[in-house]
């Protein structure tokens, strides 16, 4: 009878130290939700990098109400793609209106979308540029310290994407 108390015991005690580990919690619920599903998959750092002439690693994707920034790291400077999914002239011509607001005189880019503009802040080592453009209701920024032309090129290939 000792041994079975024993014994019972000691499975007791087993027990205890062997319970099956609890299912890992999910990940919690995000509120930003991908505006009309897009995200920087659009816009990848391997993608944009190479394009910009620029080192790009690590991007982060922030969502604005109707569209996705898309921030990388490296490259000297900021360098970001935001995609605004819900534009038109009006709201093209209201970002516009802030650059101007801003002191940055956006000047006309022919041959992207239906159209396009370029502003850039800054002067001598320190500038940074940004060239923007509308493809229906898809709007596209592209600002880095990379050449104008350079983002350019690499704004009218995001905009085939759309």
């Amino acid at each position: 009878m000792t041994r079975k108390i024993a014994a019972l015991s000691c499975l007791l005690v087993l027990g205890a130290c062997t319970s099956t580990p609890e299912p890992p919690s999910p990940a919690p619920a995000t509120s930003a939700t991908r505006p009309n599903g897009i995200g920087c998959d659009k816009a990848p750092a391997d993608v944009v990098g190479p394009a910009l002439s620029l080192n790009l690693a690590h991007t982060r994707e922030t969502i604005e109400g109707t569209a996705v920034l898309c921030s990388y790291e490296g490259g000297g400077s900021t360098t970001s793609v935001r995609i605004e999914t819900a534009s038109g002239p009006e709201a093209f011509a209201r970002t516009k209106l802030d650059y101007e607001d801003k002191g940055q005189d956006p000047e006309p880019v022919a041959g992207i979308g239906d159209e396009a503009y370029r502003a850039t802040l800054g002067s001598g080592e320190v500038v940074q540029h940004t060239v923007v453009g509308r493809k229906g209701k898809t709007e596209i920024q592209v600002t880095s310290a990379a050449s104008v032309e350079s983002a350019s090129r690499l704004l009218v290939r995001l905009l085939e994407g759309f």
